[in-house]
């Protein structure tokens, strides 16, 4: 009996699945907008919370594009035969960069 289990562990399991197209694309908007919010906070701390309007702005891009990442990601969970890892990755860093501007909206910075 031991034999045989030993013997299953030697295969190995070849596929043909890909990567998510719409997983990549998700994850490629999160890295943005991570990239915005970073950009838009270290300006507005550069000039001590009087940046204006336009970081603003860049929070507010940076929040809509951090959500069409998110649809996008969910999405992507429906396509089958497919490998869901950048999936995964952009939503969660998706929904990451939502937490972040809502905590910074909170905080009142």
């Amino acid at each position: 009996m031991k034999e045989n289990k030993a013997k299953n562990k030697r295969h190995y399991k070849f596929t043909d699945k890909k990567h998510s197209i719409p997983g990549i694309v998700s994850t490629g908007m999160a890295l943005v907008a991570i990239f915005l919010v970073v950009l838009a906070v270290s300006i507005s701390f550069g000039e001590r919370g009087g940046a204006g309007i336009g970081i603003g702005l860049l929070g507010f891009f940076a929040f809509v594009i951090g959500l069409a990442g998110f649809v996008v990601g969910m999405k992507s969970f429906k396509n089958e035969d497919v490998f869901h890892l950048f999936s995964y990755v952009g939503t969660v860093l998706s929904t990451a960069v939502w937490f972040c501007i809502l905590f910074i909206y909170l905080i009142g910075v």
